[in-house]
């Protein structure tokens, strides 16, 4: 059962945790021959919401058994106080804390050894409607509470932030990283910015001297 639970928590941090942008450049590297990958793009609500199914009645089912045990073994009175305690700390270890701190910090392997399991789980259990239950009413929940709210996709912010970041990590150097937010305001000049106008121009004649070029330099 802490199997289980550290299975359905490690895959929801990691299935949550890859934006779209890496799981668009691992689609454009390795294909997507299932189209498992792109639909995670399209419906990672589906991926979570069977995660979130499973990961309760593992935990649920977990809290059952431990208390049928604790009865036997010591009796009722104490049985259900003694499971919910026992439980609780297992499962915040071994099925939560544990699983979801490695998966952060290995969202890429993590995600490619879960994501194809997860799907067929979702597959199993769209066959009762459970799944499309449960999103059709988290979505309706979240249109009461926010709207019909179109949420922004990746913005040049975040590409700075992201240049930032790899920055801060040493895998840009400073050169690339002005490089880069250079090219990102790139949208923003006008040829103003750019271009010296003619009136302001200095020219000189095909007729000078270097000594009158050195001169017009130094001046202007």
């Amino acid at each position: 059962m802490l199997a289980s639970s550290a299975f359905f928590s490690g895959s929801e941090t990691a299935i949550t945790a890859l934006d779209n942008l890496k799981l668009k450049a691992l689609i454009k590297e390795k294909g997507d021959p299932g189209g498992i990958f792109t639909l995670v793009l399209e419906k990672r609500s589906r991926f979570i919401t069977t995660l979130l199914i499973g990961n309760t009645l593992v935990n649920n089912l977990s809290a059952i058994i431990t208390s049928n045990l604790f009865a036997i073994w010591f009796g009722s009175g104490e049985a259900v106080l003694g499971a919910t305690v026992v439980v609780t700390i297992l499962v915040l270890i071994f099925g939560e804390i544990t699983p979801k701190s490695l998966a952060i910090n290995n969202v890429m392997p993590i995600f490619r050894v879960v994501v194809r399991p997860v799907y067929w789980l979702s597959r199993v259990l769209s066959l009762s409607g459970m799944t499309y239950l449960l999103e059709a009413i988290a979505q309706s929940a979240i249109r009461l509470f926010q709207g019909n709210v179109v949420q922004p996709t990746e913005s040049v912010k975040d590409l700075q932030l992201m240049i930032e970041i790899l920055g801060g990590k040493g895998q840009l150097d400073l050169d690339r990283r002005q490089l880069l937010n250079k090219a990102l305001m790139l949208d923003r000049l006008t040829a103003h910015d750019v271009v010296k106008p003619r009136v302001d121009m200095q020219t000189i004649s095909h007729e000078a001297t270097l000594q009158n070029m050195v001169d017009l330099c130094l001046e202007t």
